[in-house]
């Protein structure tokens, strides 16, 4: 070969290359960041999207001093529920207050758009609640047929109940369904 038709070839493959690698590589990129987005329901995340979505408005929630909790007070935030039915003794209960509470501390900015509650038939002790500052209510579980007792739910900020995730979900499962859904929300 020439020195002109090697340098007609490196020019050429040159050209093709700049036309060719930036909408390769966006459509590289933007399927990794899919998949990635994908990983944690892939590797067994036991969470479920509640289908009918049930409104929180619909739950028979009480306060601690036993009145209706007025959930209009909560729209525009996304709330951490925890519905706990068992008896709360700081070994049972702190695992979950504790990840409530990591959850909260690791959305970093976006933690003024959380809300954590816990909704238990029973009292807490007030060792912990009181370092968590914890939302704690009272609520008639039984009478609420479509919610399993003892999971993690998430409330968009229109107050409807979206998500369900069993206790045993690792907190970072939790956390990154919360950071996309924030990061996708408009709203909350």
């Amino acid at each position: 070969m020439s020195k002109k038709s090697i340098r007609s070839f490196t020019l050429f493959s040159l050209l093709v290359f700049l036309f060719f690698a930036p909408p390769l590589s966006v459509w590289v990129l933007g399927t990794q960041k899919n998949r990635l987005a994908e990983l944690h329901f892939d590797a067994g995340t036991p969470s479920f999207f509640l289908n009918p979505i049930i409104p929180m408005v619909s739950l028979p929630i009480k306060t601690a001093q036993g009145t209706p909790l007025d959930t209009t007070k909560f729209r525009g935030k996304w709330i951490l529920l925890y519905f706990n039915t068992k008896p709360c003794q700081q070994h049972n209960c702190s695992p979950y207050l504790v990840n409530m509470f990591q959850i909260h501390n690791a959305l970093k900015k976006d933690h003024l758009r959380l809300i954590r509650m816990w909704v238990t038939t029973s009292t807490l002790p007030s060792e912990l609640i009181n370092n968590k500052n914890e939302l704690v209510t009272t609520s008639q579980i039984n009478d609420h047929a479509d919610l399993t007792p003892n999971q993690f739910y998430l409330v968009d900020p229109l107050g409807n109940l979206i998500l369900s995730y069993k206790n045993n979900t690792p907190p970072e499962h939790i956390l990154i369904d919360l950071q996309q859904l924030m990061h996708a929300s408009q709203i909350g």
